[in-house]
């Protein structure tokens, strides 16, 4: 029994020793750091690019794939004479008795047979995104179509 505690105490002699050179050792290497450079380098970043929250790929400054082939198309229609006064990420304010409710940024307006459509490409409809589609038809009488 008595052997037992012996060891036990030497084993803890050891641990208590190695912790206090250990910790002494990280002393130093703080001080040697901390003395060598007096105003500390910022840190390259390491954590790889997030992803969208959707998955979407930002495409030519459009939010995704599918908002770019949507313009290219609306592009074409344009030149070939089929719409009129193209225009992307037009913002709509929505207010109700005088005060503002929130903001919609349509991805493209344009005039169709004199009609002016906002459309919004939509690969998931959000909750945010239905009820602000509910509020411009309310508020300001616009349906927007999804494409």
């Amino acid at each position: 029994m008595r052997g037992k505690r012996l060891r036990s105490r030497k084993l803890w002699s050891d641990l208590a020793s190695t912790r206090l050179v250990r910790d002494a050792a990280s002393l130093s290497v703080m001080a040697t750091r901390s003395a060598s450079s007096a105003s500390p380098q910022p840190q390259a970043r390491t954590s790889p690019a997030t992803r969208s929250k959707y998955r979407n790929i930002a495409t030519k400054g459009f939010s995704s794939k599918r908002e770019y082939a949507r313009h290219q198309a609306l592009l074409l229609l344009q030149q070939a004479g089929r719409i009129a006064d193209l225009r992307t990420q037009v913002p709509f304010r929505i207010e109700i008795n005088g005060m503002l409710v929130c903001k919609y940024v349509a991805d493209s307006v344009y005039r169709e047979g004199g009609l002016l459509v906002v459309e919004d490409c939509k690969g998931y409809r959000t909750p945010i995104y239905r009820l602000k589609a509910k509020l411009m038809r309310a508020a300001l009488g616009i349906t927007i179509r999804e494409t």
